[in-house]
């Protein structure tokens, strides 16, 4: 029996392969086309269908002898890559990793880099160090492979493994654009076998639907099966209409259709009963499992479980360890939990643990793999998260605080497991659906941590359930920061660094151009896109090599760029302001929701009640302040307005706010998921009092008027540290952009059908403020896209005050405009700023798609992620002149020294002393917010300069008056 650390192997990786390999001739039913080795007469045909394995080896040897003997050199390693294949088919995966590094060291000393033996070669080892579990190492044989190949049909396996390669890590929107690009080179093969075609877009399909995209999914496997209807009954073909069946019944089963996804179960079931060879044809049965399980049905489920691992324990009989093992005893776990039966349950799941995990044999409940033991850690996820269940049920059912500490230590082992699969990932994309599915873990974590701190009143609890709330915060926005103060401080030459800019522009003007053709109603230019794409992957793959470069020679940059861990309880107390400033965290889960209140001194958490009736509060509460009041329904609104603020600040904050200690007057707010649409500033502590209906602070008790209000994106994004003042020489105070929209090419360019107007008092703004700053300004025609790209990283504070634009599709092109065009979130990616404070004084800069755990990916995380510490931004479409007024203001307030949070609330407090009924209305004040590092600003930093030079020329002066003097 083997055990070694591998992971489960790639099926279709395989068949793609076998495509360009003589021993797949028959098997493709491609015979027409001659192998320039190949000679049947003289020394048969490899055939894995209709001959042995004897007969396929002794053929092989037969052709080694003769090859080597007349020194043909490519046909000879053609040759040891069919042992290889053969070494897979028969199970030997030990023999296959020894010998595929031998094949590939003898091409790489015999042939050309760019032989199709030698790339053939490459692709066999990548399949080889995957099944090891090196996914890193066979994604760059692969794109290397794709580099030297001159032929579209190797290029489009290379891609398509790569893509296989993805979709095993769990990083669907990298295999996606593998397999996009793949699919794009069919157009350069002549003849192509559609099976080709009908097989990736059925890996496509699956892609969107593991993301969740069930209707895109959908439509893309309806095209895949009438490719695949259309083919002729042979095995290879069958084996993807099997893989396409099964797959359609679990989008049914996940958009809960359960006699569709019966349906497709059946039609996969009768291929799987009737072929003889199909490769993992256990997921036959784990598929029709999940059916009966959702229909509760939990006798089916498990005997449809157990014929699924009898399938998988005949498939893989040479491994006492393997991924499907797992599988399968992890769905009976699944089943007993949801039967009740928590013993079973917690049985099967430590079963599990042991068929995925290296060295790990543990029947002890208690004990759990740690995450680098595992073959596939996204099964050893589903696991933990199972065996959690069970713990907790048994917990529930027995009242043993054992129980409930080993499902403790058990969601510890996720979260780190977690960590490691996130760092895994490449694509931003792949790490948001992550985020989304391990909210349910992270939450019952918290829970977890919460029952134990009631019981024993250890604190050691409160802070493993802050620590499980940061894990899922912000990370991708976390860890890009991360990465770029990594580069600036381990010494990378200038030469790396600006040519990963050059392609960095490259290919994000190319990606913007792809959504923005994409977002057309009508007339897209499929051909315009087709050519972005392949473009937007070259440029990926160099930029993959040149980042693979930068930290082999430079390990200080890697090394930094790792720690990504989040902010522990800690770190980020050491980072509050001072002991008067208190941190409240937001957790919002699918069930539960928290909020934690950190201070210097203290730790607090409480669990939210009613969360069921959170999202309607905060909806109803945001349509009442995001648009101007009317004069009819003006009582009505107020008085709905101050019950709603005031139950959302009873429900969300009392209890916290009022169990912490004495002297704290600043809240420093991180929102989660729908809390993100609403700014703190307009919740009431109070009810009013009088009858009156007026949205001033005379009549209400704004939560602003006791506390300095700011936000962060995570505590992680707070301790990440700051930039060093005096790595900029010269830099400038204040620069401003007002631009007009008064027709030509900028009336136009909105992300509606609407035009952009002019502002009437945007100019105005910035002239003043700049006056006010020793500033400089660029207003109408002149506030252009070459000024702001030539001067935005020249300045302390960087001020916009302009229209923008926010796209929720999650496709990237929220924008901000400029008099002659506008800057989406591709062109701000490219941004480097040395800005202390980004003013974003224009509509819903805050605003964009919100992601679980993630937050709003809006304009704002933008400038942040470009380098601003702290970004000052709309929660929706803000009044002109209103605003014009509080910028005013709140900059007067930076100059006096105060902290960026009381300079915001002050301003907005200054603005209701003379505003009327109407304008005190929160629509004209409150959608601004800050965001990020809210210290004051010390303006006498840029005139520091000034004082050393004249202190210089006076002392020069003493010196010549006293040298004077002592001569006279």
């Amino acid at each position: 029996m083997i055990n070694l650390p591998l992971s489960y192997f790639i099926p279709f990786k395989v068949l793609v392969v076998l495509l360009f390999c003589s021993m797949a001739e028959v098997l493709t039913g491609q015979v027409e086309q001659e192998d320039p080795c190949e000679d049947s007469i003289r020394f048969g045909k490899v055939d894995i269908i209709y001959k042995s394995v004897e007969e396929n080896s002794a053929i092989i040897e037969k052709k080694l002898k003769f090859f080597k003997e007349f020194s043909d050199w490519e046909c000879y390693v053609h040759s040891l890559n069919d042992k290889s294949y053969l070494f897979y088919f028969k199970g030997e995966y030990l023999n296959l990793i020894e010998h595929s590094k031998l094949v590939l060291d003898q091409a790489s000393e015999m042939l050309s880099e760019n032989s199709p033996a030698r790339i053939n070669a490459m692709l066999m080892r990548a399949i080889a160090v995957e099944l090891a579990g090196d996914y890193k190492k066979a994604i760059d044989l692969q794109n290397k492979s794709a580099r030297l190949s001159t032929d579209p049909s190797n290029k489009l396996r290379a891609y398509e493994n790569n893509g296989i390669s993805y979709e095993e890590l769990g990083d669907y929107d990298e295999a996606i654009r593998s397999f996009g690009y793949a699919l794009s080179l069919l157009n350069e093969i002549s003849d192509f076998d559609p099976h080709l075609k009908g097989r990736v877009i059925k890996q496509i399909a699956f892609c969107h639907k593991e993301k969740g995209g069930y209707r895109e999914s959908l439509k893309l496997y309806r095209q895949s099966l009438d490719i695949l209807h259309s083919l002729p009954p042979k095995p290879y073909y069958r084996q993807t209409l099997w893989f396409a069946y099964q797959e359609i019944a679990d989008l049914y089963l996940k958009i809960n259709q359960l006699d569709s996804a019966m349906h497709y179960s059946v039609k996969a079931i009768s291929i799987q009963q009737k072929a003889k060879n199909l490769i993992k044809s256990y997921l036959t049965y784990t598929s029709h499992g999940e059916i009966w399980l959702a229909k509760k049905d939990y006798k089916r489920a498990v005997e449809s479980f157990d014929k699924a691992l009898a399938l998988a324990e005949k498939e893989y009989k040479d491994f006492n360890k393997h991924p499907s093992f797992a599988i399968c005893l992890n769905k009976k776990a699944e089943a007993y939990l949801k039967k009740g039966d928590c013993q079973l349950s917690l049985k099967y799941s430590q079963e599990a643990l042991q068929k995925i995990a290296v060295n790990f044999n543990s029947d002890i409940y208690s004990e759990n793999p740690s995450s680098d033991q595992y073959i596939v850690k996204q099964n050893g996820l589903d696991i933990l998260s199972t065996k959690s269940g069970a713990l907790l049920g048994l917990f529930g059912k027995e009242g043993n605080q054992a129980y409930l500490q080993s499902a403790h230590e058990t969601f510890s082992f996720a979260n780190q497991l977690i960590q490691s699969i996130r760092q895994d990932y490449l694509a931003e994309g792949s790490k948001h659906t992550l985020s989304e599915k391990a909210l349910p873990i992270y939450e019952r974590s918290i829970e977890t941590a919460l029952k134990l701190y009631e019981i024993s009143g250890e604190n050691q609890y409160l802070e493993s359930a802050f620590s499980a709330a940061e894990a899922n915060k912000s990370t991708v926005l976390y860890e890009s920061i991360k990465n770029n103060m990594a580069k600036g401080s381990s010494k990378i030459p200038d030469s790396f660094l600006e040519r990963e800019n050059e392609l960095l522009v490259n290919r994000n003007f190319n990606q913007k151009l792809i959504r923005e053709e994409q977002q057309k109603k009508e007339g897209a230019d499929m051909e315009k896109i087709k050519a972005s794409e392949k473009l937007v992957f070259e440029l990926n793959a160099e930029l993959e090599k040149l980042v693979e470069e930068m930290e082999k020679n430079y390990p200080d940059y890697l090394e930094q760029k790792k720690q990504t861990n989040p902010a522990s309880f800690e770190t980020a107390r050491k980072n509050l302001t001072d002991n008067k400033a208190s941190l409240v965290e937001f957790m919002i889960g699918e069930k539960n929701a928290y909020i934690f209140l950190l201070t210097k001194n203290d730790l607090q958490l409480f669990k939210i009640k009613e969360k069921e009736k959170l999202e309607e509060r905060v909806r109803r509460l945001r349509e009442l302040i995001t648009t101007p009041p009317s004069s009819r329904n003006f009582d009505s609104e107020f008085q709905e307005f101050t019950n709603l603020s005031y139950l959302l600040y009873s429900q969300i904050l009392k209890e916290g706010i009022e169990n912490l200690s004495k002297g704290i007057n600043r809240l420093v707010i991180i929102p989660d998921d729908l809390l993100c649409y609403l700014p703190f500033e307009i919740l009431i502590r109070e009810k009013p009092k009088n009858e009156g209906s007026n949205y001033s602070p005379k009549s209400l008790a704004y939560l602003m008027e006791d506390y300095q209000i700011g936000y962060q994106y995570s505590a992680s994004l707070m301790t990440a540290g700051k930039k060093n003042k005096s790595e900029v020489a010269n830099i400038g105070n204040f620069v401003g952009f007002a631009p007009t929209f008064d027709g030509g090419h900028a009336e136009t360019r909105t992300c509606s059908a609407d035009k952009l107007y002019s502002l009437l008092c945007n100019e105005q703004e910035v002239t003043t403020i700049s006056g006010l700053m020793d500033g400089d300004a660029y207003v109408a025609a002149g506030a252009g896209l070459e000024g702001f790209n030539q001067h935005a990283a020249n300045y302390r504070i960087l001020h916009l005050a302009t229209h923008a634009c926010v796209d929720d599709s999650g496709n990237g092109l929220n924008k901000i405009y400029l008099a002659d065009g506008d800057l989406s979130q591709y062109e701000l990616n490219n941004l480097r700023l040395n800005a202390e404070l980004t003013v974003l004084s224009a509509c819903n800069t805050g605003m964009g798609q919100l992601l679980k755990g993630e937050g709003m990916m809006s304009l704002t995380r933008s400038f942040m992620l470009a380098g601003s510490q702290s970004v000052l931004t709309s929660l929706w479409s803000v009044d002109d002149c209103a605003t014009s007024d509080i910028m005013v203001e709140y900059y007067k307030c930076l100059k006096k020294g105060l902290p960026k949070d009381e300079a915001l609330i002050q301003a907005k407090l200054a603005y209701l002393t003379t505003a009327d009924r109407n304008n005190s209305h929160p629509y004209y004040w409150a959608a601004f917010v800050q965001f990020g590092d809210i210290q004051p600003i010390d303006f006498s930093f840029s005139f520091k300069w000034y004082y050393l030079f004249g202190a210089f020329i006076l002392s020069l002066a003493l010196i010549y008056i006293f040298w004077k003097n002592k001569n006279i």
